[in-house]
């Protein structure tokens, strides 16, 4: 009875903009007040002093220094601009969506509508902790929306440019993430039936914009880099010195142990690194491992060191050497980083615990799925799938294959470049491919 009568309720609401919007509202003051004060990331927080200190330099990239120092950390605390603005970010990107949804006449309106509304409790809830990623999924989840809004309102140039805008904006924080536009744009183009008459012009157009999305991101990283005047870090190193680890503790090849040493020494604190030196501190759940946590208790430094910015010649040298081991290498390199990789399927968390126990019952939701796992790829992959196959006689079988391409894409690349096991990685592309799966079309749901 209850459940009929929030039906009527909402269906009495102008289609249920009011009502939604009201909910919607309240969901995001939740998600403020769940994180407020608020504390920025490690990474939020080390980009923005770099940016500001006299050697800035871009291991936390080039956009996203400069964007977390626009605005002054002053008496007026930066950080509640900052949440104000994904706020509206996220609140706009939910209005979009349901403002598409609502006007395909659906059968289970208010099942899509209270899905909505709890996917962006999470959203809000992982934002404002504040890190890259969280600003990546803000900034995405609003050119989403938007890119829906703009179908209702024809198609104008403005809010597809506005979209557009958004979504290079927010892929600007992780740039290697942009094969995800491939099959973002394909589920677009079925979604919004742009495929209609599909021309070869049409054709060259999506192909182009496709392009676009993928290296604008880069793009706008690395002319951040330049016209900062930033030094390079070689951020890439995280990755190169994972790998060669990887491969000295975990090959069952003499050979490949060798040369991963080899190619190990040229930045070891140790005059000649040995199995024993490295593995001992080796953990295949962070690259870190071996340059900054000592758990051995030892008084020697950690066995690798980065690579400072003044080193070109080391990391020209430390990458050519890299490149010539995985070359050399190839089945024991794919072994290596599919045994790393494979630890997503259940990815760990690096989030601390509260102390505060209002926060902690708002937070709650997100919580509990981040405790249990359930933003890893194999409880999430296995859903995903679940619900497209309950789902088969009633989606566009391009649209399903779309989404399931979007989620593969975006957990490849977040293997290819494995570092870690964190699950704050998958949370974005997790929650994104799950917003796909509520606007897919639903045949079964047209109403007469």
């Amino acid at each position: 009875m209850r459940f009929h009568a929030f039906r009527r309720y909402i269906s009495r609401n102008a289609n249920g903009h009011r009502a939604f919007s009201t909910l919607l509202i309240l969901i995001l003051v939740v998600g403020f007040l769940a994180n407020f004060p608020f504390n920025s990331g490690e990474d939020v927080n080390n980009a923005r002093t770099n940016y500001l200190s006299p050697d800035r330099n871009d291991f936390w990239g080039g956009f996203a220094p400069f964007f977390y120092s626009l605005i002054p950390n002053s008496a007026f605390n930066s950080n509640i601009v900052y949440a104000v603005l994904y706020l509206i970010l996220i609140g706009f990107g939910s209005l979009g969506v349901h403002t598409f949804l609502i006007n395909h006449a659906s059968n289970y309106r208010v099942l899509h509508q209270s899905i909505i509304l709890f996917l962006t409790l999470l959203t809000s809830l992982f934002v404002l902790q504040f890190s890259r990623d969280g600003t990546l999924l803000a900034f995405v989840w609003a050119s989403l929306g938007l890119a829906l809004w703009s179908y209702q309102e024809k198609m104008r140039a403005a809010w597809l440019i506005l979209a557009f805008s958004l979504y290079v904006l927010g892929l600007s924080f992780r740039p290697w993430l942009g094969l995800i536009s491939v099959p973002l744009v394909v589920f677009l183009i079925y979604r919004l039936k742009i495929n209609r008459k599909l021309t070869y012009l049409r054709l060259l157009i999506s192909t182009l914009g496709i392009l676009a999305l993928i290296f604008s991101p880069i793009l706008i990283d690395r002319t951040f880099v330049k016209i900062t005047h930033m030094e390079s870090a070689y951020p890439q190193q995280q990755v190169m010195i994972m790998d060669a680890s990887a491969l000295a503790c975990l090959s069952a090849n003499s050979t490949t142990v060798k040369n991963s040493l080899e190619v190990l020494n040229l930045i070891s604190n140790r005059k000649y690194l040995n199995t024993e030196g490295l593995c001992s501190y080796f953990y295949p759940q962070s690259w870190a491992s071996v340059v900054f946590y000592n758990k051995t208790g030892a008084a020697e430094p950690n066995p690798i060191r980065m690579i400072l910015p003044s080193e070109q010649d080391t990391y020209v040298r430390f990458k050519e050497e890299w490149i010539k081991l995985i070359l050399s290498n190839p089945k024991q390199y794919v072994q290596t980083k599919l045994m790393l990789s494979s630890q997503l399927l259940l990815a760990g968390d690096s989030r601390g615990p509260q102390d505060h126990f209002l926060k902690d019952i708002l937070s709650s939701p997100l919580n509990i799925l981040r405790d249990l796992r359930l933003f890893s790829v194999l409880p999430f992959g296995l859903l995903l799938l679940l619900i497209n196959r309950i789902r088969r006689n009633s989606t566009s079988i391009m649209e399903t294959i779309s989404v399931q391409v979007f989620y593969f894409f975006g957990v490849f690349s977040i293997a290819v470049a494995f570092i870690g096991d964190n699950q704050r990685y998958l949370i974005p592309v997790s929650l994104l491919a799950a917003l796909l799966s509520i606007v897919q079309d639903h045949k079964f749901e047209k109403a007469a």
